[in-house]
């Protein structure tokens, strides 16, 4: 498959790195590979960077138009020690969190609202 791989952003040390962003690479490949054909083109499309904390978000999307399918929304950031912390407090797996957090952001891009992805249990 054409996978998107995750590319990184490197500030501080507290987790092992290395293996958050081999997980998350890994649950973003899975994620493209089970979409339907249609919304994988896109995902694929779309480069998704790892961080390792921003100041209060698990995953951002740039330049999402809500409501619209647009070309040059995007990229997808995703922040592993965020994630791992939040995870750490909701007792959650970090590769479902993942998950959750990518399609979440993907949802922005495919035009979806905040109400839409509650809707999917992706809020």
């Amino acid at each position: 498959t054409a996978c998107q791989a995750v590319g990184t952003t490197m500030i501080g040390k507290h987790y092992d790195w290395d293996a958050l962003e081999a997980t998350m690479n890994e649950v973003v490949c899975e994620v493209q590979d089970s979409l339907p054909p249609e919304v994988a083109a896109v995902a694929i499309d779309v480069p998704c960077y790892a961080h390792r904390w921003s100041d209060d978000a698990l995953g951002y999307c740039d330049n999402v138009l809500e409501g619209t399918l647009n070309d040059s929304q995007g990229p997808i950031h995703l922040y592993m020690g965020n994630i791992m912390r939040y995870c750490e407090e909701q007792g959650l797996e970090y590769a479902d969190e993942v998950r959750v957090t990518y399609l979440h952001e993907l949802g922005h891009i495919l035009g979806w609202s905040e109400e839409d992805l509650e809707e999917r249990g992706l809020g």
